[in-house]
């Protein structure tokens, strides 16, 4: 960080603003009992923000208030693009345990051919399935859409000639071809069994 980002402790009074004078495009409330309201140069917009919040702001002049008495530090300065770290959420003396599924199974399937302006079955619902991978050929012409059953024309999501999409979940999946040829897509399920 640029060494004109630094940290200014105010004693506020509730209700008497404090104003400090200082170019920057960064501000950071490093110690606050309860929120404070900050306005960037005078009649600029006041926003208020807690203890660890902060953000980008160009200014050359803030001005802080409190509906209580407190003494505050807030950061304030230019902070080269380079944003320093929010300390909302902390955690002390815990541990986080995850557990990602990764695919053990990868079925053969046999390609899926979409009619012309058809819509058809790509997978059915199955429970082990982490991801489908679906694989359209350049070389047709589309879009294609793909979503539940009610996919069509102008549902589902859009994909294109060419498009290899990872779509997560297990739900049965729907596609549609908009195009005027029919198409073959090659399709592959990532189970975790």
């Amino acid at each position: 960080m640029s060494t004109n980002y630094r940290d200014y402790t105010r004693s506020l009074i509730a209700g008497i603003p404090q104003a400090i004078d200082v170019m920057g495009d960064y501000f950071q409330v490093i110690k606050a009992a309860s929120a404070i309201t900050l306005q960037f140069d005078a009649g600029g917009n006041k926003i208020v923000r807690r203890e660890g919040m902060g953000g980008p702001a160009d200014y050359r002049r803030v001005e802080l208030l409190s509906e209580v008495d407190q003494t505050v530090t807030v950061a304030l300065g230019t902070c080269a693009g380079l944003a320093p770290y929010d300390t909302r959420g902390t955690l002390s003396g815990v541990t986080i345990t995850a557990t990602q599924s990764i695919a053990n199974a990868l079925p053969a399937t046999t390609d899926v051919t979409v009619p012309a302006g058809g819509t058809v079955l790509l997978a059915g619902a199955n429970p082990d399935r982490l991801e489908l991978r679906v694989q359209i050929p350049p070389e047709v012409d589309g879009p294609f859409r793909i979503g539940d059953a009610a996919t069509d024309a102008t549902h589902g999501g859009k994909f294109y000639p060419g498009a290899i999409e990872y779509l997560a979940g297990n739900a049965a999946l729907y596609v549609h071809n908009a195009g005027a040829m029919p198409a073959d897509l090659s399709v592959l399920e990532l189970n975790k069994l």
